[in-house]
C-alpha cells in the first residue's frame, strides 16, 4: 500500500514542533488528520507528539499487519519534525538531502520517501503542471505564526487573522472564506484550526493526485516499462529506463583507479564572463541565445557520430594512435596555444573552481579525445600525450534513438498535453546524471541501543535488552567520523568506508564534452567573425541581437546546418517578459561574474506599447534579498548592480521583512535533527 502525507508545525519556538500530521491512502480520498492538541493524545508516560506518530504509523501498517510506502513532498522538513519519535532502521542521505528513511513499527517496515526528488517542483504547481481538476488548485494563505498551543481551536474575528498575512495572500484568503465551514458571515469570525486542517487535507490530496498522474504519464511514455514507485529519483528512473531500452548494452561500468582517472576528465558546464566586458555597463540590444535541450542534444549527437563506447578500457601504448580509437581519455601536456578565443575553451581545475584560459595550463591535464580534438581545432594547440586509456570496440547508438523519440514526443504534446510534455522534459534533462555518480568515502549507520517490545496493556514500548552505545564507539573508534543521538534508542554514526561501487563515468564525460563542442562551434563562429559574446552559462550566450543573423549565416557556411530552430542541436532567443508579443531583448546589461548579472529587458505588448522588466541573477542571494537591497537605490536593481560593479562591498539580508507587502522571507535551518526558522541571515557580496 502507498500513502501520501504532510506535517504542519508550531513555528514560534526555538525549534519547530509537530502540530498536525495528515495522511491519505492510495485506495481512498479520506484524509486522516492527527492533531497533537486533541485530548485523545494525552498520555502520562509518552508525549502527545509520540502518540500522534504512533497513531500515524499504526494507520500505515494497519496495526502492524503490513509494510508500507509513504511519500512526503520535501521529506527533509517533515523528517526533522518526526525524527525523535521514530524507530529508525536506515536512512538514505547525501549532500544534506534526505532521499528516504526506513522505520520500524510493530515488526513492519515503513519507507518514508521524498516525492520532490522525482517531481522537482512545488505542490502549488501540481494542478497546472499535471492538469489536475480545478479543485486541486492549491493557493496558500496561511499565517503560520498564528498557531500556538494557547490559541488552539479558538473562534476569532477574520480581521485578526487576515492582517497578519502578506498582502498578496489576503485576497486569496478572502476567496477561501467563501468555502470555509467555520466562517460566520454575520459575525465575521472563523476557526483558524479547521481552516488549517482543510489546507493540510488539500496538501495530501494534491500530492497523491500529482504522483498518481506522474505515474500514469511515466507508464505511457515508457510503454508500461517503468513506474515512479520503482525509484527514488527521476534520474534513477530514467537511467533504469535507458537500461531496459538497451542504451547500455555492452557498455562496461568502471571502478577503482580507472573510475578516479576518468573523473578527472569530467568538466561541468562552462560559466564565464568575457573579461573584456566584466563589470561594465553595456548599452544596446542584447540577446540571450540558448541551446535547445543541450544535454539531450549532446547525447543525440554523440550517438549519431560514434555511439556510447562499448567494451573494456585499454591502456594506451602507442600515444600517437589516440585519434584512431573510438574514444579515449588522456593525460595531455599543452605546450603552446596558437589561436586566441575571446571566451577561451581550455579548462584547468583548481582546488575551488574551473579556470578557462588562452594560455597552456601550468601542469598536464586529463581530458577526453572529444575535448582534445576541440582544443586542436579551435585553439590550434601544440601538445604531447603522456598517458591514457581508450575504448575501441565501437559504439552503442540506442540512447540517441531513445532521446530523439522522447524529444519528438515532447514537441508533439507541448500544446495538447502539457503534463506529458513536462514529464518528458524531466526525463530528458536527467538522462545522463547517474553516469557520473561520485564516490562516497563515508557511510551512515543507525545504531540501536535497546531491543523493544510493545506492551499492549500500557500501550507503550518497553526495553527488552540494552546495548550501551559507548561499547559500540570503543569497538569502532578508528573508523568513526561523527555520531549523533537521534532519540532515546537510536544513534546516527558516520564511518569512514571504502567505496567499491561502479559508475559509467566515461559515458557522462563524453556527453559533457559533446555538449561543450555544440557550444564551442557557436563560440568559434562568433570569434572568427569578430562578433562579441559577453557571457555564457552552460547552454546559453549573451550576444548582440543584431549579430544573431550574421552568426547563424556564418555557422551555416561553416557547418552546413541551420543554427536557429527548436530541434535538437539548434538555438533560439530565450528571454521571458510577461505580456511581450514581439522580440525580447536587453537594452542594458552588467555582468559581474559567474551567475551574477542583470539584464534590463524591453519588448512590445499586444497594443504596441513598450514594456520593460529585469532578468537578474546573483549567486547565493535570494530574490527577496535582491529586492530588499534594490530599494536603497533610485534606479532599483540596476543601481544595485552598478554599485557592485564599482567594487562596493554590500551586505545583503537573505530573509528580509518587506513592510510594503507585509511579507517575511522565511529560511529554515536544519541542525542536529531539528528544524528552526533562521533569524536575520546576511551575506557580504563583493566583485
Amino acid at each position: 500500500p502507498v500513502y501520501y502525507a504532510d506535517c504542519e508545525s508550531f513555528v514560534n519556538g526555538e525549534n519547530h514542533e509537530l502540530q498536525l500530521l495528515g495522511v491519505v491512502s492510495n485506495k481512498s480520498d479520506i484524509v486522516n488528520i492527527y492533531d497533537v492538541c486533541d485530548n485523545v493524545f494525552q498520555g502520562k508516560e509518552v508525549s502527545k507528539e509520540q502518540l500522534v506518530v504512533f497513531e500515524f504509523l499504526n494507520t500505515l501498517t494497519k496495526g502492524g499487519k503490513q509494510n508500507a510506502l509513504c511519500y512526503f513532498h520535501n521529506l527533509k522538513y517533515d523528517y526533522h519534525l518526526l525524527e525523535q519519535y521514530l524507530n529508525i532502521k536506515k536512512k538514505c542521505e547525501k549532500d544534506k538531502q534526505v532521499y528516504n528513511v526506513i522505520v520500524m513499527y510493530k515488526g513492519k517496515e515503513i519507507e518514508l520517501r521524498d516525492s520532490f526528488k522525482i517531481i522537482p517542483f512545488a505542490l502549488s504547481k501540481f494542478q497546472k503542471e499535471f492538469n489536475l481538476p480545478k479543485e486541486f488548485d492549491k493557493k496558500e494563505a496561511i499565517c503560520y505564526q498564528y498557531y500556538t498551543i494557547e490559541n488552539h481551536n479558538q473562534i476569532i474575528p477574520v480581521d485578526n487573522y487576515i492582517k497578519r498575512l502578506p498582502k498578496e495572500e489576503q485576497i486569496i484568503f478572502k476567496v477561501n472564506m467563501f468555502n470555509e465551514p467555520s466562517y460566520d458571515r454575520e459575525k465575521k469570525t472563523f476557526n483558524p484550526l479547521t481552516y488549517y486542517k482543510e489546507y493540510l487535507r488539500l496538501d495530501c490530496l494534491v500530492l497523491k493526485k500529482g504522483i498518481q498522474k506522474m505515474d500514469s504519464l511515466i507508464k505511457e511514455i515508457t510503454e508500461n516499462k517503468m513506474s515512479v514507485y520503482e525509484c527514488l529519483t527521476i534520474s534513477s528512473l530514467t537511467d533504469k529506463y535507458m537500461i531496459k531500452e538497451g542504451a547500455y548494452d555492452e557498455v562496461y561500468t568502471i571502478q577503482g583507479n580507472l573510475r578516479a582517472y576518468v573523473a578527472e576528465a569530467v568538466y561541468g558546464g562552462r560559466v564565464a564572463v568575457n573579461t573584456k566586458y566584466k563589470k561594465k555597463v553595456l548599452n544596446g540590444k542584447i540577446s540571450d541565445y540558448d541551446g535547445v535541450s543541450l544535454y539531450p542534444s549532446a547525447i543525440y549527437r554523440l550517438c549519431r557520430e560514434m555511439g556510447l563506447p562499448i567494451g573494456k578500457a585499454q591502456q594506451i601504448i602507442n600515444k600517437n594512435d589516440w585519434g584512431k580509437y573510438t574514444y579515449s581519455i588522456l593525460t595531455v601536456k599543452i605546450n603552446k596555444v596558437n589561436k586566441i578565443q575571446q571566451m577561451p575553451f581550455i579548462a584547468h581545475k583548481s582546488d575551488t573552481s574551473i579556470k578557462y584560459s588562452n594560455e597552456p595550463p601550468p601542469e598536464p591535464i586529463i581530458i577526453d579525445s572529444i575535448t582534445l580534438q576541440d582544443y586542436i581545432k579551435f585553439h590550434e594547440i601544440e601538445y604531447e600525450i603522456l598517458d591514457g586509456v581508450y575504448w575501441n570496440e565501437g559504439g552503442n547508438k540506442k540512447m540517441g534513438e531513445v532521446i530523439q523519440r522522447l524529444f519528438e514526443a515532447r514537441l508533439k504534446y507541448k500544446k495538447s498535453n502539457v503534463a506529458l510534455a513536462n514529464t518528458i522534459k524531466l526525463m530528458l534533462n536527467s538522462a545522463y546524471g547517474k553516469t557520473i555518480m561520485k564516490k562516497t568515502m563515508s557511510e551512515t549507520n543507525i545504531i540501536k541501543t535497546a531491543k523493544k517490545r510493545f506492551n499492549k496493556t500500557k500501550k507503550i514500548w518497553e526495553d527488552v535488552k540494552k546495548n550501551p552505545f559507548m561499547d559500540y564507539v570503543y569497538n569502532n573508534f578508528n573508523t568513526i567520523k561523527r555520531y549523533r543521538q537521534l532519540n532515546a534508542d537510536n544513534w546516527e554514526v558516520e564511518r569512514i568506508c571504502s567505496d567499491n561501487s561502479y559508475n559509467r563515468g566515461h559515458i557522462g564525460c563524453a556527453i559533457l564534452s559533446m555538449s561543450k563542442r555544440i557550444m564551442n562551434e557557436v563560440f568559434d563562429t562568433a570569434n572568427t567573425n569578430e562578433l562579441p559574446i559577453y557571457y555564457t552559462d552552460t547552454d546559453s550566450i549573451h550576444c548582440n541581437l543584431e549579430d544573431v543573423p550574421t552568426l547563424e549565416a556564418k555557422y551555416k557556411e561553416t557547418y552546413n546546418k541551420e543554427l536557429n530552430g527548436k530541434n535538437l542541436e539548434q538555438f533560439h532567443t530565450d528571454f521571458n517578459l510577461d505580456g511581450a508579443v514581439e522580440e525580447i531583448y536587453a537594452v542594458k546589461s552588467i555582468f559581474l561574474g559567474k551567475k551574477s548579472y542583470i539584464d534590463v529587458l524591453e519588448s512590445k505588448d499586444k497594443d504596441g506599447k513598450t514594456i520593460t522588466g529585469t532578468h537578474i541573477r546573483l549567486k547565493g542571494i535570494t530574490e527577496a534579498g535582491l529586492e530588499h537591497s534594490a530599494k536603497e537605490y533610485k534606479d532599483g536593481y540596476f543601481g544595485l548592480y552598478n554599485d557592485l560593479a564599482k567594487g562596493t562591498k554590500k551586505k545583503i539580508i537573505l530573509n528580509p521583512f518587506n513592510p510594503d507587502e507585509n511579507k517575511h522571507k522565511v529560511l529554515f535551518e536544519f541542525k542536529d535533527g531539528r528544524v528552526r526558522t533562521r533569524k536575520e541571515f546576511t551575506r557580504e557580496v563583493k566583485f
